[in-house]
């Protein structure tokens, strides 16, 4: 009997032929050539596909399809159904294309940050996170990355807004505008 092993979030998942005849062939072929591991598994989940979890115990159907499903048709709204391969290509379009808003790059590269913190417990392999602009973790490495004479520029501007409230209160009074 020939075992097929695929590995999605840290988890082996066993794919056997018994009584599957062609369906993991099936799958592939229905999920694209393109696509992840993830969604061969779900497409051969549609098919009844009997698969195990790494202790050999046998996985619901329906449960990898649904995802699956889900994402099909949120597709082209929701970056949470996307694969990395998906979001880092709407960031390189965006790049290439000014037709694509900014802020779809922003969320897909927020939502590849968010995936890569999940797997790393914090930690952003290869990646990049500003945190107030002051401190950036970039590669493992966290840099202060605060330039000189910011803090006295911020004391600076609530300092002359603050003159600012009071000569205007002080004008609204003198004048009797109250």
């Amino acid at each position: 009997m020939n075992e097929i092993e695929i590995i999605i979030d840290g988890k082996i998942y066993r794919l056997t032929n018994k009584n599957n005849n062609t369906k993991y062939d099936r799958a592939k072929k229905e999920a694209g050539s393109n696509a992840t591991t993830r969604q061969i598994l779900a497409h051969y989940d549609k098919h009844l596909g009997y698969i195990q979890n790494e202790h050999g115990d046998k996985v619901e159907n329906g449960e990898f399809w649904e995802i699956e499903k889900t994402r099909i048709v949120e597709k082209p709204s929701k970056l949470e159904y996307k694969t990395n391969k998906e979001l880092q290509d709407i960031m390189r379009n965006s790049i290439d294309n000014s037709y694509i808003p900014s802020s779809i790059y922003n969320k897909a590269k927020q939502e590849l940050e968010f995936r890569n913190s999940n797997k790393n417990n914090g930690i952003v392999a290869g990646g990049s996170i500003s945190a107030g602009g002051d401190i950036i973790v970039n590669r493992n490495k966290i840099e202060n990355k605060k330039v000189s004479g910011t803090s006295t520029k911020v004391f600076e501007r609530i300092v002359i807004g603050v003159i600012i409230t009071v000569v205007a209160t002080g004008v609204v009074f003198f004048l009797g505008w109250n």
